[in-house]
């Protein structure tokens, strides 16, 4: 009989230790979102965490391995439209060019410092233009294995009729070569 208060009681003590236990869940390295390109030095650097409740978090230098910013989170909220609690960190304190790890709860994440971050993405998107180039040969050496020959010259259109105008009635011959290609079709803009 006794050993059964001693199993009761020592229930009893772990319950309550586990819910005074401040509730540092760990969370999973793809909770937070953040720049996945990097910041700018002088830029704001906000991440946010996907899940649960974060108190403190931890900014280290990848490279030397040394701790450069400690931080509280901003605020911690309840989406309207979802379960989902999200808490909002900033890092914007870091100024220094680097390669850096985010670590909270237990995850980490590495983001970089650098001036002319988004450059990379900007000259991506103008290459996109380029790939998209309709009755234009795309070259190999600017687009690598997508090089192609031209496609649609399109330099002998009849004006449909639903596109008829008085300047130009149903069956004018016009060209309309070049422009770029709409997204999964061959419509041209």
């Amino acid at each position: 009989m006794k050993i059964v208060r001693y199993i009761a009681l020592f229930g009893i003590l772990s319950g309550l230790a586990v819910a005074c236990t401040p509730s540092t869940s760990v969370i999973p390295n793809d909770a937070i979102r953040l720049n996945q390109l990097g910041y700018y030095p002088n830029q704001e650097k906000i991440a946010v965490v996907d899940s649960g409740k974060v108190e403190e978090f931890v900014i280290w230098d990848a490279v030397s391995g040394e701790q450069v910013f400690v931080g509280k989170s901003l605020y911690t909220a309840k989406s309207a439209w979802s379960d989902k609690t999200r808490t909002t960190l900033d890092f914007s304190a870091v100024t220094t060019p680097g390669k850096y790890i985010l670590k909270v709860n237990g995850a980490s994440v590495t983001f970089l410092i650098k001036d002319s971050i988004l450059s990379p993405l900007a000259d991506a998107a103008l290459k996109s233009f380029y790939y998209q180039r309709t009755a234009m040969p795309i070259e190999e050496q600017y687009a690598g294995q997508w090089h192609r020959m031209a496609g649609h010259p399109d330099n002998h259109v009849l004006i449909h009729p639903s596109a008829a105008s008085p300047d130009r009635p149903a069956g004018t011959i016009v060209s309309s070569s070049k422009g770029w290609y709409d997204a999964g079709d061959y419509n041209r803009y």
